[in-house]
């Protein structure tokens, strides 16, 4: 059986919703496999990197889905 790439995440720090926006649709037009994980601030950043909070249950950066 002959598998696609492999999807990546990704996690984007931006406070700005159009900047966002911006980097949604130019990943999309690179037509990558990827997953996107956007939070708003360094303290969000560091919560997400350590599981904690509301984005506990998202893979972490030890899961085998981040590269």
């Amino acid at each position: 059986m002959v598998r696609g790439p492999t999807p990546i995440n990704i996690l984007l720090v931006e406070d700005d919703p159009s900047d966002v926006e911006l980097t949604r649709r130019a990943l999309q037009r690179a037509k990558l496999q990827n997953r996107v994980w956007i939070v708003g601030d360094g303290v969000e950043a560091l919560a997400f990197l350590r599981r904690r909070g509301r984005t506990a249950a998202c893979p972490g950066p030890t899961s085998s889905s981040w590269t």
